[in-house]
């Protein structure tokens, strides 16, 4: 089944326009004060790191309204460096230009290899609406490394889509995102099919935690490992009910808490278990779909989910959409519909649990009875249940399927 390429210029230009609403309540109603929030962590740590002094013990409110701690590797701190060179608002802007610059660049470097049609106004296009898309418009308010993470997941799938010889880049790239987020740690499973990207991940996984501990010193580094132990807070927001529910809230096992760590547990031993029953269908479109399954787990399986963590489904949505437009009885429509679930999310959340609705009678009479059944009726919550079933039906449809030769592109 084709999709009619009206029918996914009628999806973007939603995610546009739903992007572009959202943008202007956000400075409307918060204002500028609130962006960046993350950024002025960052910002400091990076400051920090150049003085020498302990990136997870100090104080991070010489900047107001940033948050509280550094949440990462030392090494990543070099990042940032660059950016101290400027005053702070300065920064702020650079930083978020940089990132928006990089992930529209990484998204049309996928796509184009998706897509080859694709003419360089769609990819213009494709671009801004994967910057209004919710999880990448949250992070880049916030200015979050996530847009960074999502590009580097972009660049790391198109290396699937032409790694012909198994080369070192995949297990390397994945490497970079699972130790910037371990909860990220599920996309490498296409790495299991492969011994030379498994020495990928090994090598750039030991470069980076020996120059990390040459530069840093071992002693930050068991600070970081104490960091982990404690969670990085993950969990803490497992308890919100329905009516404290921010745009940003996405919660998978709300009703399975507190076990729901059991729910990421087997969301994690389904993927396994797909990839290694299609361990034997080496060809290309088998290798995908065990990428897509990867990506998708991610949002089910973290143990304390947010909005952001479907910025994953960028590289996801558009990897199972090509598979899916060049496959015999294929359903494209499905993970495209999946894009616009997202979309509405953080509008169905503001409408049953914001503060504009309750002043409304009628309307706020309808949002109060809904309340309660928000984390069900969730679009976030579907969109993630229905872009992880895709690529699970169809790695165990084709465990049966007799192996076929490895193509190098897919073409819609």
């Amino acid at each position: 089944m084709n999709i009619n390429r009206r029918t996914i210029s009628a999806v973007v230009g939603f995610i546009i326009l739903l992007g572009g609403v959202r943008t202007a309540l956000r400075l409307l109603i918060s204002g500028p004060s609130t962006l960046f929030i993350d950024f002025g962590v960052y910002y400091q740590a990076a400051e920090y790191a150049l003085d020498g002094q302990s990136l997870y013990t100090a104080d991070y409110s010489s900047i107001p309204n940033t948050g509280s701690r550094w949440l990462y590797l030392p090494i990543y701190t070099i990042l940032f460096i660059p950016f101290t060179v400027f005053p702070y608002p300065v920064a702020t802007i650079l930083w978020a230009t940089a990132t928006a610059l990089i992930l529209v660049v990484s998204v049309a470097h996928l796509s184009n290899q998706l897509f080859p049609s694709l003419t360089t106004p769609e990819t213009v296009v494709l671009g801004v609406a994967v910057l209004t898309f919710p999880p990448i418009l949250s992070a880049l308010f916030l200015g979050q490394v996530t847009p960074m993470i999502t590009a580097a997941l972009c660049l790391y799938a198109g290396s699937l889509v032409t790694d012909r010889e198994n080369n070192l880049i995949p297990g390397g790239t994945a490497t970079l995102v699972a130790i910037t987020k371990p909860t990220y740690l599920p996309v490498g499973t296409p790495l299991l099919r492969s011994p030379r990207r498994l020495l990928g991940a090994l090598v750039v996984g030991s470069v980076t935690l020996i120059a990390g501990v040459s530069i840093f010193g071992l002693d930050q580094h068991i600070v970081y490992l104490e960091v982990l132990q404690d969670g990085k807070g993950w969990g803490t927001e497992s308890h919100l009910s329905p009516n404290e529910w921010r745009v940003t809230t996405y919660m998978p096992w709300y009703y399975l808490y507190p076990h729901h760590l059991f729910a990421n547990a087997a969301v994690i031993l389904t993927t396994l278990l797909a990839t290694f029953l299609t361990w034997a269908q080496r060809d290309r479109e088998t290798e995908l779909y065990v990428l897509a399954l990867g990506l998708f787990t991610v949002p089910l399986a973290t143990p304390s989910p947010g909005i952001l963590d479907l910025s994953i489904a960028v590289p996801g949505i558009l990897v199972l959409t090509a598979l899916e437009n060049q496959r015999s009885g294929g359903q494209p429509i499905i993970p495209v519909g999946a894009a616009a679930l997202i979309a509405t999310h953080p509008f169905l959340v503001e409408f049953l649990a914001g503060d504009v609705t309750r002043g409304l009678p009628v309307v706020g009479a309808i949002a109060e009875v809904l309340l309660p059944a928000l984390p069900a009726l969730s679009p976030a919550l579907w969109a993630s249940l229905i872009l992880f079933a895709l690529p699970l039906w169809r790695l165990l449809s084709q465990t049966t399927r007799v192996p076929t030769d490895q193509t190098h592109h897919l073409s819609p």
